[in-house]
């Protein structure tokens, strides 16, 4: 198995690219708030210190919300609180207040719900494939971060362009794509570890919207 095994049949195909761009855009958003620290305002010191103390707890409640929840409702509602927090720093200029405390509150907060979900989407990705492409599927998603991460400090050069827009309306608008593309995934929570594609192309298991439409399309045919 390589690689190109991925993209042979459609579902895989479309989860495949699908969870390309979720580690495409974690990697990017992650780093492009990294490198943009200095550009929040307020003291440079504090901001890093907040922007590495949040990881605690959002590491700890990872694990809590992941073995209780339905994994897509806890990546969506992180992923949607996180670009909007990220957009909503556009909305306050630097300088005005004590600070710059709305603008810290809202990045640091994105950056929360960032560190959240991109721990829990190495089990997501690892359930999301079968057991024969598990492997290439978990690496090649995680390369697509590391394409992020590479693109992230282009991001930051941005600000001569719009220092409000740029970087963190950019990041914000990147990472509520990455949550709409949740809709094309399944939910894995407390399902059956797949082991072949056949059982991912044709089995009973819980299907995306997009298949789930197709099918009933095809079964309301079949009946008529």
């Amino acid at each position: 198995m390589n690689v190109f095994s991925l993209f042979k049949t459609p579902r895989l195909r479309l989860y495949t690219l699908c969870a390309y761009w979720l580690w495409f855009g974690h990697g990017f958003v992650y780093y492009g708030i990294a490198l943009n620290i200095g550009n929040l305002g307020g003291d440079l010191f504090l901001n890093t210190f907040i922007f590495g103390a949040v990881d605690i707890p959002a590491f700890a409640l990872t694990v809590y919300f992941l073995s209780r929840f339905r994994r897509r409702e806890v990546f969506l509602i992180s992923m949607v609180v996180c670009g909007t927090a990220l957009l909503c720093t556009m909305a306050f200029d630097k300088g005005v207040y004590t600070g710059d405390w709305p603008i810290i509150f809202f990045a640091m907060m994105g950056k929360f719900c960032l560190s959240l979900t991109f721990t829990g989407i190495y089990l997501y990705t690892v359930e999301l494939y079968p057991v024969l492409v598990r492997n290439v599927g978990m690496g090649s998603s995680s390369t697509m971060a590391r394409v992020g991460s590479i693109l992230a400090p282009m991001s930051a050069q941005l600000k001569w362009v719009d220092p409000k827009m740029f970087p963190t309306g950019l990041l914000g608008l990147v990472f509520l794509t990455c949550a709409s593309v949740l809709f094309l995934l399944p939910e894995t929570f407390n399902k059956p570890l797949l082991k072949t594609i056949d059982e991912l192309e044709n089995g009973d298991y819980k299907q995306s919207r997009l298949f789930r439409k197709e099918n009933k399309v095809d079964s309301n045919f079949h009946m008529n």
